[in-house]
């Protein structure tokens, strides 16, 4: 049996990974954009009843994304720790990185477009939004979603 002292170490583990994911949530633009899209994939899915597969292959692009945007940012923390100036191996590190971002952001909306597109599916999608309802419950969430992408959480 573990002692507490283990099951503390584990516990703060979990704690600073969850500090970490409101950090970046709060104070990386780019990381609410990948969340705010994540929300609308999700509710779009559920619209278009996409099944527990599509959810998972839907939930496996979405922590991909996100896991890699989140990453990005972390090494770009790392690369102005170590100079402010430009510096021309700096540039690269962070053009790589954030390339990895957009190969991963790309394959998901690939991704999307399959589980999305399908006939049923799309159906589904559309007869949902030809309510007027739930199309300006839609439309009026836009707002929203960009007020929670582009409000200054506070600085880094």
């Amino acid at each position: 049996m573990r002692s507490s002292r283990e099951r503390k170490k584990l516990s703060d583990s979990f704690s600073a990974a969850g500090r970490g994911i409101l950090l970046a949530l709060f104070s990386e633009r780019n990381v609410r954009i990948h969340f705010a899209a994540a929300g609308y994939a999700v509710a779009f899915g559920a619209i278009g009843q996409i099944g527990a597969v599509g959810f998972a292959i839907l939930a496996l692009i979405i922590g991909l994304v996100i896991g890699a945007e989140m990453l990005n940012s972390a090494i770009e923390r790392i690369c102005d720790m170590y100079t402010r100036e430009y510096d021309r191996r700096v540039r690269d590190i962070k053009d790589i990185s954030s390339g990895a971002v957009l190969v991963c952001a790309c394959i998901s909306v690939a991704v999307a477009i399959v589980l999305f597109t399908g006939p049923e599916t799309l159906g589904r999608i559309l007869t949902f939004f030809s309510n007027w309802l739930w199309l300006t419950i839609f439309l009026a969430s836009i707002p929203f979603a960009l007020i929670f992408i582009f409000m200054n959480w506070g600085k880094k």
